[in-house]
């Protein structure tokens, strides 16, 4: 199958990377997915051209869902945003109102440049497979396949397009014969970024907690915001850039700008508009303080200019030099698209539901809303189709696309027109009467703080991965996400803790089964598994059942499992086609490594760990696991862990066995990070949960410290060759 996806933005690397996870391993054959887009390279320019963003927990989680590594590179680089300030024009402070993404939506909301989301992204896609500086004329059906005309006279075709091109979208002027097509909203959207440190020092330290700021005035409004982490200089990460903050505004403008219109009169433009304006941390009293006009002055200035790599050949995206830095301010004329009628061509059944529209190019919500829907639409589809293309194979019929591209337009449009919807209601920030914007004040300083934060739970909390298909039967969404992996919450939001459970959320990641997690506490384990009839684990010494986790259910099979080895043996047994932990007919050798483990004095670490696991428990857990575990020793929890010289010579002993371990993996260091050099296998899957055990409860204390420099850094190096696969689902 062929698939060719048109825009290689944040919606089209979006749609690559979600396609390539769902359809690994079809039964039908290999899957070839090419990506086109119009701009040059990120190697062949200084910089990369676009605003700051707002990623919202949703966003984050639609990512997550198929690159792990995107949104820990994504946290590094952002600015997490706890509460948006409003105020007026005068500088004074009309209301706060708090973001608890969090603790409520499992991931915070994040301020960073555009451009840094496209690099996370651009990690994961196979280098060659983007086409770059390619334009296409147009898409048209052929036959049972899509045609793809491009402007050089080219033609190819594919099984399947997808038009991730933007809200001026050449696929959808294809499908459409021109209708549908966007018109000049009357408004203009500009911002860019600057070094903080050019601004007023008051200024810096109170926007380094003030998170979002957006001020209102009769003239329209303003907001502003980090886009970095403020620097520390303690930090060790040479990869994030020096502190940045965004601006941003939307302004009414009769005539649509042309690229042509000059920074300099775009600057006389807002500072008529806001360079009286006062921020908080301005002297209201003073006229001559005015950190907006300072905001204008340097955010319309020239950006700071590099040439471009000269490379012989372009290296893979991992290795672009940082593509964000200040720049020339965005001018972007926001545009109005009809209501479209389908999102996927309907003509011929031939070729029906393959063309397929993905964000703005199906619904322009993210020009006015702020957050990109598009990453929403591709990780639905992509599971959609691998559903339809399964349920094929199995019955023999020839319709998977049309069924999926409809299954796809019912479920997600309700949503995003309900977005839509929301974004007209709430959307008066432009120009208006002095009389009107002191009526918006009164509004936002009384009204705005009586809306309960679940307003926004539908928004935040969507999550892609637990949608399923309109007709599929209830138990629809268990049949999509295919397994159920039981794990033990704790008090860290959407953070895996536990050595036996991380085992089999590393193995279902790296075989790249969709799953979901349902978090059991410890107190209810029992109750649970018998309640879904599966066994227990063990038996205890008296006779009775022990039942622990991690458990899973396999709701394509029915099959229910307890133990992560039992379940290791379920997955490589029934996914054949799936990448195997026992590499070269390891086996032997990888269960072998995993008895030796046990006879390296490892053991010695339980007396340290066990109280720090307990305090990151929630309380009905804590108190289970500090009753069970102190029954274990005879004493107290809190009093098992060695003191003196017994703690000297006790910790002496784990770190001892580390020292054997590392002995092991060392015989293969050239090879690469694993015991088989670049194979990963199951008894590197067993270590990377041990160390993970310690890193969560531990992490920021002086043992974590010490075990992640042990052996020349080893385990932490670990640690970062298992990245790709340590996403919690």
């Amino acid at each position: 199958m062929k698939i060719i996806i048109i825009g290689a933005g944040i919606g089209g690397l979006s749609t690559y990377l979600s396609l390539k996870k769902h359809l690994a391993g079809l039964p039908s054959g290999p899957v070839t997915i090419k990506l086109v887009e119009s701009h040059k390279s990120p190697a062949q320019q200084a910089r990369f051209v676009g605003g700051g963003l707002g990623l919202g927990p949703n966003g984050l989680r639609a990512i997550s869902s198929f690159s792990p590594a995107a949104v820990r590179f994504i946290q590094r680089h952002g600015f997490p945003v706890t509460e948006m300030s409003f105020c007026n024009a005068e500088g004074k402070l009309l209301t706060k109102v708090r973001l608890d993404s969090q603790e409520k939506h499992g991931f915070k909301t994040l301020m960073l440049p555009r451009a840094l989301v496209l690099q996370a992204l651009l990690q994961d896609v196979d280098f060659g497979a983007i086409h770059w500086a390619t334009t296409v004329l147009r898409v048209r059906e052929c036959g049972s396949q899509v045609a793809v005309d491009y402007v050089d006279g080219t033609t190819e075709t594919a099984d399947l397009v997808i038009g991730a091109d933007g809200v001026r979208s050449v696929v959808k002027k294809s499908m459409f014969g021109g209708r549908y097509e966007p018109s000049y909203s009357g408004l203009v959207s500009t911002g860019g970024f600057i070094d903080l440190e050019r601004l007023p020092r008051s200024f810096q330290d109170k926007l380094t907690t003030d998170g979002i700021v957006i001020t209102f005035g009769h003239k329209g409004f303003l907001g502003y915001s980090m886009a970095s982490p403020p620097f520390n200089p303690a930090s060790s990460n040479a990869e994030v850039s020096p502190p940045l903050m965004q601006w941003w505004t939307i302004y009414e403008s009769p005539e649509a700008p042309t690229r042509k219109e000059t920074a300099t009169v775009l600057e006389s433009q807002l500072q008529s508009r806001y360079g009286s304006w006062k921020t908080l941390s301005d002297n209201p009293d003073c006229e001559a303080d005015s950190t907006f006009s300072s905001i204008i002055r340097l955010g319309c200035q020239p950006g700071h200019e590099s040439s471009p790599p000269s490379l012989a050949q372009p290296p893979p995206y991992s290795m672009f030099p940082n593509i964000v830095t200040t720049s020339d301010p965005f001018i972007i004329p926001l545009f109005h698209a009809p209501r479209l009628p389908r999102w996927s061509n309907s003509k011929s059944c031939g070729t029906r539901g393959r063309i397929v529209l993905i964000g703005d190019a199906a619904h322009n919500t993210s020009q006015f809303a702020g957050q990109p829907y598009a990453i929403e639409d591709a990780v639905v589809y992509a599971m959609f189709l691998r559903h339809y293309l399964s349920q094929e194979i199995l019955t023999g019929s020839s319709s998977a696309f049309s069924k999926a591209a409809k299954a796809y337009e019912d479920t997600r449009k309700p949503h995003v027109h309900r977005i839509s919807h929301h974004v007209k209601q709430t959307g008066g920030m432009m120009e208006t009467s002095r009389f009107g914007g002191m009526v918006r004040d009164f509004a936002i300083k009384r009204l705005l703080p009586r809306i309960p934060q679940s307003a926004t739970d539908r928004l935040f909390g969507y999550d892609p991965e637990a949608e399923y298909p309109p007709d599929v039967p209830a138990f629809g969404q268990r049949l999509i996400a295919m397994i159920i992996l039981y794990d033990i919450p704790s008090t860290l939001p959407h953070i895996a803790w536990s050595f036996n459970t991380w085992k089999t959320r590393f193995t279902l990641n790296y075989k790249s089964l969709p799953y979901r997690t349902e978090w059991v506490e410890y107190p209810d384990i029992e109750s649970h598994c018998k309640s879904l009839s599966i066994l227990p684990t063990e038996k205890q010494d008296d006779g009775s059942d022990y039942y622990t986790l991690p458990a899973i259910w396999d709701t394509t099979t029915g099959a229910k499992i307890s133990d992560s080895y039992s379940i290791l043996q379920y997955l490589e047994t029934t996914y054949p086609d799936r990448p195997t932990l026992f590499p070269d007919n390891t086996k032997g050798l990888h269960l072998a490594f995993q008895s030796g483990i046990k006879h390296t004095g490892i053991g010695a670490l339980w007396p340290f760990i066990l109280p720090a696991v307990c305090k990151i428990l929630n309380p009905p857990s804590q108190q289970y696991f500090h009753r069970t575990r102190s029954e274990w020793y005879g004493k107290p929890l809190e009093t098992i862990v060695p003191e003196g010289e017994e703690r000297t010579k006790e910790w002496a002993k784990f770190k001892a066995s580390l020292d054997i371990l590392s002995e092991w993996y060392g015989h293969t260091d050239e090879a690469g990070p694993f015991l088989m050099g670049q194979k990963l296998g199951w008894g590197d899957v067993v270590v990377a949960s041990l160390i993970m055990w310690m890193k969560v409860p531990w992490e920021n204390s002086d043992e974590w410290r010490e075990i992640s420099s042990s052996n020349g850094g080893r385990w932490a190096k670990l640690l970062d060759s298992m990245e790709p696969y340590a996403g919690v689902k």
